[in-house]
């Protein structure tokens, strides 16, 4: 049964926490903003970047990041961890407890 979600629709969305909020991104988005970033690193080693591109370069990094961090942070909360005691800990909850 699907929930007017996006997977209804054939798409796939990442989530990316900048700024403290939420961003939506398709894989085509994502794909070509990796593109750009690999675009602007080998235009920074041959030639060089204006002032505006670098600062673009920062900005994409950050939204690759952020996004990386939420996607890891997603995993963390699907899996759970029986410690030596024998409780049982999700590494999400654990995560967000110690950072």
């Amino acid at each position: 049964m699907c929930r007017k979600n996006a997977a209804c629709y054939g798409v796939t969305l990442t989530y990316i926490y900048l700024f403290e909020k939420r961003i939506y991104m398709t894989e085509q988005e994502l794909d070509e903003m990796i593109a750009r970033i690999n675009e602007l690193a080998h235009k920074s080693k041959k030639e060089g970047l204006t002032e505006e591109e670098a600062m673009e370069q920062t900005e994409l990094r950050g939204k690759y990041i952020a996004n990386f961090r939420a996607n890891f942070r997603r995993q963390l909360d699907k899996i759970d961890v029986k410690e030596a005691d024998g409780t049982i800990v999700n590494l999400g909850e654990k995560y967000r407890r110690n950072h």
